[in-house]
């Protein structure tokens, strides 16, 4: 990926898209303050992670660190290159050229297309081979080398198929459901991925089912779970016994018992990393140190990766203000699915809700929301989108009446 970035052609094209997508959006919003005079919550947010979010630890960086603004602007832009999809897909909502349901029906199949690619991959190439690039990671309780793939297409596959088949009851959705989980839980490994779909699995059931059918589904499911790892247990058993280290050495690191595992270490390592930096610097508790360069970063603070301590990484970057002003996103969306009434009901808008709760969950331990912030605006402005459409249906019946 580096070797990629340092080619000029790339650069040029990716800079090229992303200062096109950002004029579009300039355009739009323009449109929106000056010519139509309304301008909607969205727009305000997406232009906070377009451009307030870069000045506000650019700002820090330079005045705790002495980093210049500009490469401060352009680190972070960098990390928020997923906010051109966020741009593009509201254009053509808005223009009502796509729906959220042609949106979800993309990812779904990109999902499948990613997963049975990454399913060839593990299972035709020796991950060892590639342990000097970004893609490989090891770690004995999953088994030795493992890729590091990026599951958001398929957590979301994942939360689509378990949705649908706990409201529609249609057992092709369990067979998709199933697909994925598996993936997960054997090829992908993603400790806090797995752990936090457990988490909106609970939630969904809990949502959408009443009590006598929340326990007909759940012995439906802990039966096929069963037979599952017996299959599994059968063919492979070392599989078995790898994911039941995984989760449960997750399960000991999160209540605070010392497994011994080296990425558990490691994170502890980098907490300690953090504190120790806002000890000797409290002021900087406030507003946070910023977006600093990788070279910057490595200089001063080691191997300190912001993505692998979760709140803590945000807390280091952000400080309190910057933590309370992001964390308040989730309440904004809380606040719209309250002002749901009609399209309650509709799958898409309980897909939606879930996924959100997923990212609620997953930032406590990876900050994604942040980091690649292009899901999660895509999401919230499915819920606007949502907003937008009980308004006009409530509308409709007024005028009926």
């Amino acid at each position: 990926m580096s070797s990629a970035l340092s080619n000029p052609f790339v650069l040029i094209l990716i800079g090229t898209v992303a200062v096109a997508a950002v004029g579009m959006y300039l355009l739009y919003f323009f449109d929106r303050a000056f010519i139509k005079k309304r301008i909607s919550k969205i727009d305000f947010i997406i232009l906070l992670f377009i451009f307030v979010l870069p000045a506000y630890t650019s700002i820090n960086a330079n005045i705790s660190f002495d980093q210049s603004i500009i490469d401060g602007v352009f680190s972070t832009w960098a990390k928020h290159i997923s906010l051109l999809l966020v741009v593009i897909y509201q254009f053509f909502i808005r223009a009502k050229r796509v729906s959220v349901k042609s949106v979800y029906f993309v990812v779904l199949c990109m999902a499948w297309v990613t997963m049975l690619s990454k399913v060839y991959l593990t299972l035709t190439l020796n991950p060892a081979t590639l342990v000097d690039t970004d893609m490989v990671g090891y770690n004995p309780a999953k088994g030795g080398y493992v890729f590091r793939f990026d599951a958001t297409v398929e957590q979301v596959a994942v939360i689509f198929y378990f949705t649908s088949f706990i409201i529609t009851k249609r057992w092709y959705h369990l067979l998709g459901f199933g697909a994925f989980l598996s993936y997960m839980l054997f090829v992908d490994k993603g400790r806090i991925d797995i752990m936090s779909l457990f988490v909106v699995m609970g939630f969904s059931m809990i949502r959408n089912l009443s009590a006598i059918n929340f326990v007909r589904t759940s012995l439906i499911l802990g039966t096929l779970a069963t037979v599952g790892i017996v299959v599994v247990y059968q063919f492979a058993p070392d599989q078995i016994i790898v994911l039941r280290n995984m989760l449960g050495n997750f399960v000991l690191t999160v209540v605070g018992v010392d497994t011994g595992e080296n990425s558990a270490s490691s994170r502890f390592i980098q907490f300690g990393i953090v504190f120790n930096h806002f000890i000797k610097h409290p002021e900087q508790m406030i507003f946070g140190v910023g977006i600093l360069q990788r070279e910057t970063m490595s200089l001063m603070f080691g191997h300190l990766y912001l993505s692998d301590i979760g709140i803590v990484g945000l807390f280091f970057t952000f400080g309190i203000v910057g933590v309370i002003i992001l964390y308040s996103l989730f309440i904004y969306a809380l606040r719209m699915m309250w002002s749901i009434r009609y399209y309650k009901q509709d799958l898409y808008y309980k897909l939606t809700e879930s996924i959100m709760v997923l990212l609620f969950v997953s930032s406590f331990f990876n900050g994604a929301f942040i980091w690649a912030p292009g899901g999660f605006l895509t999401f919230l402005l499915f819920l606007h989108t949502f907003t937008l459409m009980e308004k006009s249906y409530v509308h409709r019946l007024s005028l009926q009446s």
